[in-house]
């Protein structure tokens, strides 16, 4: 059963590492004055590669975990994903977000209750 809450995880990590090279295509794209498409930016098809890998891992741990365990605990991107933004975008994290992962930890944590 803890392998299962491993692999969702895992999961949680890729899928924010997925939205912040997604992000980071997004900059270079626009910084290269709409020579390279963000779609095709090499980037990005690697963020397309993490999220089929991710969606695999998903079924995976869906197998051994309640839906609803799966996806409060999936919930947890909203948090990790401003976080590195912060850390590796230098993204300001205001007081919203603070509030808004307040929030989502606490649905988090009821919804699992």
């Amino acid at each position: 059963m803890i392998i299962f809450y491993l692999i969702t995880l895992v999961v949680i990590i890729f899928t924010s590492v997925g939205h912040l090279l997604l992000k980071i295509a997004a900059n270079r794209a626009r910084e290269a004055n709409g020579r390279v498409r963000m779609v095709t930016h090499p980037v990005s098809i690697i963020a397309y590669g993490i999220f089929a890998f991710v969606a695999l891992l998903s079924i995976y741990a869906m197998k051994g975990l309640e839906m609803k365990s799966f996806f409060a605990l999936n919930s947890l991107t909203y948090i990790v994903i401003p976080l590195l933004g912060l850390l590796v975008l230098k993204e300001p994290f205001s007081r919203d977000k603070i509030t808004g992962a307040v929030l989502i930890t606490a649905g988090v944590l009821l919804f699992y209750l």
